[in-house]
Protein backbone atom coordinates (compact mmCIF):
# COMPACT_ATOMS: atom_id res chain seq x y z
CA UNK A 1 0.00 0.00 0.00
CA UNK A 2 1.31 3.04 -1.24
CA UNK A 3 1.87 6.17 1.78
CA UNK A 4 -0.39 8.73 2.07
CA UNK A 5 0.78 12.29 1.76
CA UNK A 6 0.47 13.90 4.51
CA UNK A 7 -2.49 16.11 5.14
CA UNK A 8 -1.49 20.21 6.35
CA UNK A 9 -3.62 22.47 7.49
CA UNK A 10 -3.45 25.96 9.06
CA UNK A 11 -5.64 28.20 11.46
CA UNK A 12 -8.66 30.23 10.64
CA UNK A 13 -10.83 31.95 12.66
CA UNK A 14 -14.21 33.24 10.65
CA UNK A 15 -15.55 36.79 12.36
CA UNK A 16 -19.23 37.20 11.37
CA UNK A 17 -21.70 40.31 12.26
CA UNK A 18 -25.18 40.12 10.94
CA UNK A 19 -25.46 42.87 12.92
CA UNK A 20 -26.52 46.53 11.20
CA UNK A 21 -23.58 47.82 13.07
CA UNK A 22 -19.96 47.37 13.52
CA UNK A 23 -18.77 44.86 15.95
CA UNK A 24 -15.38 44.57 17.38
CA UNK A 25 -14.58 40.88 18.39
CA UNK A 26 -12.43 39.59 20.58
CA UNK A 27 -9.90 36.88 19.66
CA UNK A 28 -8.67 35.19 22.70
CA UNK A 29 -4.73 34.79 23.84
CA UNK A 30 -5.37 30.66 23.84
CA UNK A 31 -6.50 30.74 19.70
CA UNK A 32 -3.78 29.63 17.07
CA UNK A 33 -0.89 27.61 17.10
CA UNK A 34 2.52 29.34 19.10
CA UNK A 35 4.63 31.36 16.38
CA UNK A 36 1.40 32.09 14.39
CA UNK A 37 0.45 35.78 13.48
CA UNK A 38 -2.86 36.69 12.44
CA UNK A 39 -3.89 38.06 8.65
CA UNK A 40 -6.91 39.22 6.73
CA UNK A 41 -7.59 37.07 3.89
CA UNK A 42 -11.17 37.96 3.11
CA UNK A 43 -13.00 41.42 4.07
CA UNK A 44 -16.59 41.25 2.87
CA UNK A 45 -16.80 45.14 3.38
CA UNK A 46 -13.53 45.82 1.37
CA UNK A 47 -14.18 46.10 -2.26
CA UNK A 48 -14.24 43.72 -5.08
CA UNK A 49 -10.70 43.50 -6.55
CA UNK A 50 -9.14 41.38 -9.31
CA UNK A 51 -11.28 38.19 -10.36
CA UNK A 52 -13.94 39.60 -8.49
CA UNK A 53 -12.84 38.02 -4.89
CA UNK A 54 -13.43 39.58 -1.36
CA UNK A 55 -10.18 41.36 -0.92
CA UNK A 56 -8.66 41.87 2.58
CA UNK A 57 -9.48 46.27 1.95
CA UNK A 58 -9.24 48.30 4.97
CA UNK A 59 -7.85 45.61 7.47
CA UNK A 60 -5.18 44.33 4.86
CA UNK A 61 -2.27 42.23 6.58
CA UNK A 62 -0.82 41.32 9.98
CA UNK A 63 -3.85 42.03 12.49
CA UNK A 64 -1.98 40.45 15.34
CA UNK A 65 0.04 37.55 16.87
CA UNK A 66 -1.43 34.57 18.33
CA UNK A 67 -0.99 34.09 22.06
CA UNK A 68 -1.95 37.41 23.06
CA UNK A 69 -5.82 39.11 23.17
CA UNK A 70 -7.11 40.67 19.74
CA UNK A 71 -9.10 42.90 18.81
CA UNK A 72 -10.78 43.03 15.40
CA UNK A 73 -13.44 45.20 14.38
CA UNK A 74 -15.79 43.76 11.86
CA UNK A 75 -18.11 46.37 9.36
CA UNK A 76 -22.04 45.67 9.73
CA UNK A 77 -23.25 42.81 7.74
CA UNK A 78 -19.87 41.33 6.48
CA UNK A 79 -17.36 38.78 7.38
CA UNK A 80 -13.65 38.66 7.83
CA UNK A 81 -11.34 35.30 7.70
CA UNK A 82 -7.99 35.48 9.32
CA UNK A 83 -5.54 33.29 8.49
CA UNK A 84 -2.61 31.61 10.41
CA UNK A 85 1.08 32.49 9.08
CA UNK A 86 4.16 31.82 11.05
CA UNK A 87 6.15 34.87 12.21
CA UNK A 88 8.52 34.25 8.99
CA UNK A 89 5.76 34.15 6.80
CA UNK A 90 5.46 30.65 5.84
CA UNK A 91 1.72 29.53 6.48
CA UNK A 92 1.22 26.83 9.01
CA UNK A 93 1.27 23.77 7.88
Amino acid sequence: MAARPRIADADFVLLINANGSPVSFVVPERFGSPGVEWEVVVDTAAPMSGAGAAGAGRLAGTVGVAGSALSVPVDERSIVVLRGRRLNGDPVR
